[in-house]
């Protein structure tokens, strides 16, 4: 589930994706994958993790996208996973 500046947007979902064994393994592996980081430079800006946090069968990132063109903007996001 993601949810950008307070709106729900519809679930995606993924198949044959294990849960990882800890939180470190969930953030350690979110902050170095290049899809997740490419969404600020692919949109002209930056893509910053503020909190990660994975318990049980969840996983929560809080980030912040900002952007500089063609106007100022940062738009907060929360993505939630959910390992069945």
């Amino acid at each position: 589930n993601v949810m950008i500046s307070g709106i729900a947007s519809s679930s995606i979902d993924v198949g044959s994706v294990p849960a990882p064994a800890s939180e470190a393994a969930f953030c350690d592996s979110l902050a170095s994958d290049s899809t997740f980081s490419s969404i600020g430079a692919s949109g002209g800006g930056t893509l910053t993790i503020n909190s990660c946090s994975f318990s049980g069968n969840t996983g929560t990132v809080d980030a912040t996208l900002s952007i500089t063109s063609p106007v100022v903007m940062t738009i907060p996001y929360t993505v939630t996973y959910v390992y069945n």
